[in-house]
């Protein structure tokens, strides 16, 4: 310890607000490669039942795939649009980007269960 700090002095709303605000910069930067990893997985969604041509239901393959690419990036934006407005209110945060990454194989195994569905 310090000379100058009192041993019962607590640390600032600054210091707090500080690692806060660099942690949630860390997650959102993992976060944000796990999302665009997973909307890339998406594309194979649609070539696990690209063989079942004459027995498909129509539109299953598109609306599968669909999901498996476009819901990541929702959850993405979202997630990081929060963050900011919490940010912005001076609110912790940390938390969000962790709910954010267990929601990434919600759209991906959607997705999966409609290709499945297809034929």
């Amino acid at each position: 310890m310090t000379d100058d700090m009192p041993a019962d002095a607590k640390p600032s709303a600054e210091s707090r607000r500080v690692w806060d605000v660099l942690l949630i910069v860390g997650m959102l930067v993992v976060f944000g490669w796990l999302a665009g990893g997973a909307s890339f997985l998406g594309f194979g969604v649609g070539f696990a039942q690209s063989e079942c041509e004459p027995r498909c239901v129509p539109g299953t393959l598109e609306i599968g795939t669909g999901i498996a690419v476009i819901g990541p990036v929702i959850i993405g934006l979202s997630v990081v649009g929060l963050t900011v407005w919490r940010l912005a209110r001076r609110r912790r945060t940390w938390w969000l980007p962790l709910v954010g990454l267990l929601a990434l194989p919600i759209p991906f195994i959607v997705g999966n269960v409609i290709v499945g569905m297809s034929g």
